[in-house]
């Protein structure tokens, strides 16, 4: 078996371990509430999609079957999960932004063009049966690739610019709390985009150097990339877990300078 096949299955695995527990973690949170909040719902629904994520790269690539159907399935699931992703990183944007229209109106920019991309990947990217072996491979189309990881970094550097701004701007500077809180929002924000901007600059020059077609004689980076990064979505959305019970202790006074 080849490395890059052990080294894809195992992020595939650890993707779907977290996602399955951020599930649990959000769907628990879902029950509690005494009305709708979207930010909660959104992370259900994220973490719907990334625990599909494992098992369908899995079905798509390693199995014998339609191969242009598992492929295309994949890819629906996935662009799912990362445009949910961002949806839910613009709703909490715009929600600590005081739900200022100029904040909603550049989000949903942000999101069309991701979601444009994300069209032009399933039309132009696809999975295909090799000749000899009967194995499926896949070729990803190389310009949505650029598209939908560019509509991904800008998302998130909206966000974590647009946090920071709120934190200098509307935080009542007598109010010691406010700042705290603003200090939790802020950390969130920047570790968040260390990831983010990590595993997509990785992605980004992959695209432009690397093969963007599997094949089944040689260790392929091509089978692990997809997996690297849903594993890395899937940590910095279910910190939220984490960020939230900080914010709630600087809300109710229990955190310590």
């Amino acid at each position: 078996m080849k490395t890059s096949t052990v080294v894809a299955t195992f992020l595939s695995a650890m993707t779907f371990e977290n996602s399955l527990k951020g599930l649990f973690l959000s769907v628990e949170k879902v029950s509690k509430l005494r009305q709708i909040q979207w930010a909660p719902i959104l992370l259900v629904i994220v973490n719907v999609f990334g625990t599909l994520f494992g098992p369908l790269y899995l079905v798509s690539q390693f199995t014998n079957g339609d191969c242009a159907r598992n492929s295309l399935i994949f890819k629906i699931n996935m662009h799912l999960f990362f445009f949910a992703f961002n949806l839910f990183l613009v709703f909490k944007t715009w929600a600590v932004a005081q739900k200022r229209v100029s904040v909603m109106v550049v989000g949903i920019l942000f999101l069309a063009h991701i979601v444009f991309w994300a069209v032009m990947d399933w039309i132009k990217s696809y999975g295909f049966q090799d000749a000899v072996t009967g194995f499926c491979l896949y070729h990803q189309a190389q310009i949505p690739a650029f598209g939908f990881l560019l509509g991904d970094l800008l998302v998130d550097i909206f966000c974590t610019a647009t946090t920071l701004y709120c934190a200098i701007c509307d935080v009542d500077q007598n109010s010691s709390k406010m700042q705290k809180l603003y200090n939790v929002l802020i950390a969130d924000n920047v570790v968040r985009t260390v990831l983010i901007l990590g595993v997509n600059t990785i992605l980004i020059i992959y695209c432009a150097t690397g093969a963007l077609e599997t094949n089944t004689s040689e260790s392929d980076i091509l089978l692990i990339l997809p997996n690297l990064s849903s594993y890395v979505y899937s940590v910095a959305l279910n910190s939220e877990f984490f960020w939230m019970s900080m914010r709630t202790a600087v809300m109710t006074g229990n955190h310590d300078d």
